[in-house]
């Protein structure tokens, strides 16, 4: 009969339901816990106290729950610890809404004894608090907008943002200066001009501009705005030195030559660049060529040509002053000339004698200076006819001297004309003759140059830049004519006085008397400067030259123009345990500035985004406001601004470092909390398992981490190298024996409280094929009929302890030939069959490789072998592979499969006639 080829095994298995555990049920009073908090919570605030319970048929106690926290996947880290006994939560960092305003984690509650569980959903949501000033987009904003009769709307926009959200961040913008041409829109920030603007009266605007949220406790910004008022041509040029009715009366003497200087005019224009640009002209005149030009740009008015008999006595010039705007303005002024001596055009002259005299203005009354007597003989009575100077000159009637009559100044009249009339007693009355005499005055140094002032105290901004205008000092001189009255400005100063410097910071123009800044002022360094100006005239006998001198003073006010300088240090040491409300430091600047401008404000820029540090903003003390972490952040750096009270203020900033001291408040922390490790089994004590992390966020001895492995199943095999966490085997694994570790490891600091933490490795035992195939029994026998059609027949079962390959057994059998075996799924060519030389059943039996049945390939038939003995082979497939084999013994039974048959188809036999029965023949003889 063939052996049964199924297998099996039985397994008693008792399942007790406990109904206790289903009474004992855990849960949280809610599935979902919800809380808000302000983000001005500060650490190890309460934020939410949560409790888990039994059930109600339940008689255990919740004094043994423990309480734990874990964040969602994908969330950010919860900045909370729970309290593992009360269930309360509280905060481990400071809240930052602009950061994060939402978290979410898992509450769990876990009862020892009783193995039981329970988890509950907590959200946190981070509510706004008002602690981000509005921060403008530029500290200084430059604008420009063109002066007009009629304003000019929208100027330009300030704008700022601020971190908070909500009302905390609504701004508000207000003007706080310069309301009368500007406003602005309190929403938008638009700066709009309402008032027209002239730049010739306010050629800029300095606006201060406040910005303010509308939180409780409002915070504020602010920022300065230039506005620039570019010039439109407006004003066209004026004559300044002219009356009212911009008419001047000159006159001349024909005899000038071309090119004399008659007059000068001057026109100037408030408005800038072209705009002020001014160019004079001549007007044609309709009656033909002029005999005058101007200068376009000095507007000296000379004379074209020689006056001949053709010319005019008379001349109207009219005067254009026009300046370079588009379009251009310009006024008109008229200057009449008066020319003298003209020929008559009959070729007389209108006056057949003509004399001309030169006298200095300081001659002596009497003094004669000519003679005005007709040249032809005769008796002649002399007078003055006519004439400005008829009242300064007298003449004698019979010679014709001409005498001064009374003191003369060149400064009142520089020219007198004199008509003379030559009366001769013995002619008819139409002979008289007329003289014209012309008088020149010639001008003596006779006045001492003046100031009108005699001190000068002047105001100066310390700011005024290198060339800058500070005073014109104007001495007169009544001398008419130069060089007489030419003055040339000096300046002396006492390098002795206090309040003066060694380097002087002005010079004078000799010529025009304009005092000048040099050199940069600093009214730190001296507050005021006093000199002397001196004004000589320049005679041109040295010797008669007049000179006068005027005290002045200049006082320097003070611009703010210094910075706060730091003079206190840039870093403080504190524990992290110090307590909040502690003072830190005080911050101390110098401002060289007087007044407000010297008055110093202290505030935090940057670095204080958690509101651990409070400044105070007058005294400049720094406070400990919320707990410090050291293992959180070791260094603040804060970025400190003293500003003091200028318009605008100036600043100046420091960076401070609050350096946190290490308090030993932190356990190690593995980097992971589980270790996935694998060593191969039968390899020498010290093979490497995994190498272990745990970092500890104090400082020093506080930080440095011993390892060790804590007493568990196994624990023993392993070691542990305590400083660099290394793990490595201390004896030989068996993968058989023990395929898995769960070891616990310990780091610890060095503290003087040490300070610990757990971690698990779990270990994998990597197989090695150190295990053969094992068939459950050295030998079969199996008995089997003959003459049954090809099958199986038995199965050959052996099992191997190794994993996978190691582990994978494949089947052959011993024969006679070599054969070779392809499974077509596997696509891998087989083991070849090994081959004893008269083994019994060659090709008539097969095995299954990866089943391992047997069966025949042929009938059997136990007439022809009544035996079989075969070897199966089981072999794995390691690297080095191992195999076993057993013995088959088959034995075949008989079926009654062959009819009897004689040996011959005839047989022929003689035998003896009467032989009794029963006597045995000779054998028959066959054919």
């Amino acid at each position: 009969m063939v052996e049964n080829q199924a297998q099996s095994s039985w397994l008693s298995l008792t399942v007790s339901v406990d109904r206790s555990a289903a009474e004992d049920s855990l849960a949280f009073e809610t599935l979902v816990y919800q809380v808000e908090i302000g983000e001005g919570y500060r650490r190890d605030s309460r934020v939410i106290q949560v409790r888990a319970h039994w059930s109600r048929r339940s008689h255990l106690s919740t004094s043994g729950l423990t309480y734990s926290l874990e964040t969602e996947a994908g969330s950010p880290p919860a900045p909370f610890r729970i309290h593992p006994k009360s269930g309360w939560l509280y905060l481990s960092h400071n809240l930052d809404y602009e950061t994060e305003s939402t978290f979410r984690c898992r509450v769990l509650a876990r009862a020892s004894p009783a193995n039981a569980t329970a988890t509950a959903e907590l959200t946190v949501l981070v509510l706004d608090v008002n602690d981000n000033a509005p921060v403008f987009s530029s500290e200084v904003y430059h604008f420009t907008v063109s002066e007009a009769p009629s304003p000019q709307g929208l100027v330009g926009t300030v704008s700022a943002v601020d971190k908070d959200s909500g009302i905390n961040a609504q701004l508000s913008y207000i003007l706080l200066s310069d309301g009368k041409f500007f406003r602005i829109n309190a929403k938008t920030g638009e700066i709009i001009n309402w008032v027209a603007l002239d730049r010739e009266h306010h050629s800029q605007h300095t606006l201060k501009v406040m910005v303010t949220d509308q939180g409780h406790a409002r915070l504020n910004a602010t920022a300065t705005v230039h506005i620039l008022v570019t010039d439109t041509n407006d004003n066209p040029p004026q004559f300044t030195h002219l009356p009212a009715s911009k008419e001047v009366n000159v006159q001349i003497w024909a005899e000038v030559p071309a090119g004399s200087l008659v007059t000068n005019m001057f026109a100037k224009d408030s408005d800038a660049g072209e705009n002020g640009t001014v160019a004079l002209s001549l007007v044609p005149e309709e009656a033909g060529p002029s005999h005058f030009v101007i200068d376009g740009e000095t507007g000296d008015i000379s004379t074209t040509e020689h006056f001949s008999q053709n010319s005019r006595s008379f001349y109207t010039l009219r005067i254009c002053a026009r300046d370079g705007g588009a379009p251009p303005l310009e006024d008109i002024a008229v200057v009449h000339v008066q020319v003298h001596g003209l020929e008559a055009p009959n070729g007389r002259a209108d006056y057949p004698l003509v004399k001309r005299f030169v006298v200095r203005e300081d001659a002596e009354p009497a003094t004669v200076i000519g003679s005005a007597g007709v040249p032809n003989k005769g008796r002649f009575h002399y007078s003055i006819s006519e004439g400005d100077g008829s009242v300064h000159f007298g003449i004698d009637g019979s010679s014709g001297d001409i005498y001064i009559s009374r003191p003369l100044d060149y400064e009142a009249a520089t020219q007198y004309f004199l008509v003379v009339r030559a009366e001769d007693a013995g002619l008819a009355p139409g002979a008289n003759v007329s003289v014209l005499v012309s008088v020149m005055v010639e001008d003596v140094n006779d006045h001492t140059p003046w100031f009108p002032d005699k001190l000068v105290q002047l105001g100066l901004s310390e700011d005024a830049a290198v060339g800058s205008l500070v005073f014109a000092f104007q001495a007169r001189d009544a001398d008419g004519t130069l060089p007489n009255s030419a003055v040339r400005y000096d300046l002396t100063y006492d390098p002795k006085v206090a309040d003066s410097s060694s380097h002087f910071p002005f010079e004078i123009d000799p010529f025009t008397g304009s005092l000048t800044v040099a050199t940069p002022l600093d009214r730190e360094a001296a507050p005021s400067f006093a000199f002397t100006v001196t004004a000589t005239d320049q005679a041109s006998r040295k010797e008669e030259r007049k000179q006068a001198a005027v005290a002045a003073q200049v006082f320097l006010l003070d611009v703010n123009d210094d910075r706060p300088v730091f003079r206190s240090a840039v870093s403080v040491q504190v524990m992290e345990d110090a307590e909040a409300g502690s003072l830190l430091h005080r911050f101390v600047s110098k401002d060289g500035d007087e007044g407000g401008n010297g008055l110093v404000s202290y505030t935090i820029l940057t670095g204080n985004t958690k509101g651990v540090f409070t400044l105070k903003e007058k005294t400049g003390l720094l406070f400990l406001s919320a707990p410090l972490d050291y293992e959180a952040q070791r260094l603040h750096h804060l970025t400190i601004r003293a500003a003091d009270h200028g318009l605008p203020p100036l600043s100046s900033t420091q960076t401070f470092t609050v350096e946190v001291g290490d308090v030993n408040d932190r356990s190690p922390v593995f980097s992971q909390n589980i270790y996935n490790a694998s060593v191969a089994e039968n390899r020498d004590p010290g093979e490497p398992v995994v190498r272990v992390s745990a970092t500890d966020d104090d400082s020093e001895e506080n930080a440095v981490v011993w390892y060790s492995l804590l007493p568990g199943p196994g624990y023993e095999l392993f070691s542990i190298n305590p400083h660099t966490g290394l793990i490595t085997t201390a004896s030989y694994l068996d993968r058989e024996q023990q395929p898995h570790f769960s070891l616990r490891v310990q780091a610890r600091d060095s503290g003087s409280r040490p300070l610990s933490a757990t971690a698990t490795v779990l270990c994998s035992v990597l197989d090695d094929n150190d295990n053969p195939p094992r068939f459950m029994q050295s030998s079969f026998r199996v008995s089997l009929p003959e003459n049954l059609p090809p099958g199986a027949i038995h199965t050959a079962q052996a099992s191997d302890p190794d994993l996978g390959e190691n582990g994978t057994i494949h089947y052959s059998i011993a024969g006679k030939k070599l054969a070779f075996m392809f499974d077509g799924e596997l696509k891998q060519l087989w083991d070849v069959i090994r081959l004893r030389a008269g083994e019994d059943g060659a090709g008539c039996f097969v095995v299954n490789s990866r089943s391992g049945v047997v069966s025949t390939t042929k009938v059997l038939d136990r007439e022809e072998k009544q035996n079989y003995t075969l070897t199966i082979w089981a072999r794995n497939y390691g690297p080095a592979p191992l195999s076993s084999s057993t013995q088959l013994q088959l034995v075949l039974l008989d079926q009654n499969d062959n009819a009897p048959s004689f040996s011959r188809k005839s047989y022929q036999a003689s035998v003896s006639e009467g032989l009794p029965p029963g006597i045995r023949g000779p054998p028959p003889q066959c054919f």
